[in-house]
């Protein structure tokens, strides 16, 4: 398989709600099973080390989402506001 390599790609910086977050991290879930499904089905080919590449890069997001989601469950120092 092939070393997912993160590359320099802009930042964007998005508000959600609590339950749009977990929405998305719920999400991001499903997909990353479902891409390790895939990878497991095409063994080792093509097809799946371009699985694998979008695997490592969603399952970064989640990572990522997932602590935000916690920090703000656990009411850590993060940014609220109430527009």
């Amino acid at each position: 398989m092939t070393k997912y390599k993160a590359r320099l790609e802009p930042t964007l910086e998005v508000q959600l709600t609590l339950t749009q977050l977990r929405c998305v991290v719920k999400s991001l879930s499903i997909g990353t099973d479902q891409l390790a499904k895939k990878i497991q089905r095409h063994g080792d080919n093509s097809r799946a080390d371009l699985a694998y590449t979008e695997f490592q890069a969603l399952l970064e997001a989640k990572q990522e989402l997932e602590s935000v989601l916690n920090a703000g469950l656990a009411g850590d120092d993060i940014s609220w506001s109430n527009d």
